[in-house]
């Protein structure tokens, strides 16, 4: 369907996806056009509110809020849960990483109920890979001790 010579469609207006196109790439366009001044309203809201956004993470994600995670911390002497090695959080590496039971929230979510401690990243992923399994888990630490050598010193 072609438009007439007055920019109006035969039948009346353009057609929904017509319109939905032109809006689409006007607001590509102003978007493009005020990228860097968007970035740096984010980033200043971002400071700004850098508590309130990490508590509503830590509900959202983990079901448990920044009070919390600061009373486990504290009941964990800011160590690791398995390895006891210091979190500190300079590095991601060594910031606390909160450990759940997959099995009770599959998924990136957790309820809150099962939330089991704070894991250093090491800890967590080695945890997880092992799929939480203790039996697993006492298996890996039996097989690396059966093959352990003497340490010179």
């Amino acid at each position: 369907m072609a438009k007439t010579g007055l920019g109006r469609w035969p039948s009346g207006p353009a057609p929904l996806e017509v319109r939905q196109a032109k809006k689409k790439a006007s607001d590509r366009a102003y978007r493009d056009a005020h990228l860097d001044a968007a970035r740096a309203r984010n980033a200043a809201y971002r400071a700004a509110h850098a508590e309130e956004l990490t508590d509503y993470w830590l509900r959202w994600r983990y079901g448990i809020g920044s009070q919390r995670l600061l009373e486990m911390i504290d009941a964990q002497n800011g160590r690791c849960a398995v390895c006891q090695r210091v979190m500190d959080g300079d590095v991601k590496v060594r910031a606390p990483h909160i450990d759940h039971d997959r099995k009770c929230c599959p998924g990136n979510r957790s309820c809150g109920d099962c939330v089991r401690g704070l894991l250093c990243a090491r800890c967590n992923v080695g945890v997880g890979m092992l799929g939480d399994d203790p039996e697993v888990i006492d298996g890996a630490a039996a097989y690396v001790r059966q093959f352990r050598r003497p340490t010179n010193g």
